[in-house]
């Protein structure tokens, strides 16, 4: 990740809080019928300016436009599923931020599980990222701010 100035991390936590979304994805099923996971950073914005800034200030993720229907407006997407780069880029952010602190730290806990595993992941690995997978989903739920 780049050197960022503790105002940009600011702001990006902000974007965060409010547009992002912090997740686990659940990937194909490997040859033995197990779910892989991985984690997730990702703000969707009606400003691709934005989001542009924060990738090529970070230098992290990519952005991806996502077609709308005739009714709404365009948005685009800044997303990271990188392992190393999402663990970076949420111990940076992670004192600016405010609304989505608790799913920032259970996927950094999950980045630092796997990072201790030196081999493929065992059945409590994959019961620890199911779990958390669906907590995730629980948090991100739309609908009423909890904090």
């Amino acid at each position: 990740m780049n050197t960022v100035s503790n105002t940009d991390l600011a702001y990006i936590a902000g974007l965060v809080d409010s547009e992002g979304w912090l997740g686990m994805c659940r990937g194909r099923k490997n040859a033995a019928n197990n779910w892989s996971y991985y984690p997730m950073i990702s703000i969707v914005n009606t400003c691709e300016k934005v989001l542009n800034w924060a990738a090529a200030t970070t230098g992290v993720g990519f952005v991806t436009y996502m077609k709308q229907s005739l009714k709404n407006k365009d948005t685009w997407a800044w997303r990271s599923g990188n392992w190393a780069d999402v663990e970076d880029l949420l111990t940076r952010l992670l004192p600016y931020m405010r609304i989505k602190k608790v799913q920032a730290s259970t996927l950094l806990e999950v980045v630092a599980h796997r990072k201790s595993q030196k081999y493929f992941a065992t059945d409590a690995d994959r019961q620890l990222y199911f779990t958390n997978y669906q907590l995730l989903k629980k948090l991100n739920k739309r609908g009423r701010c909890a904090a």
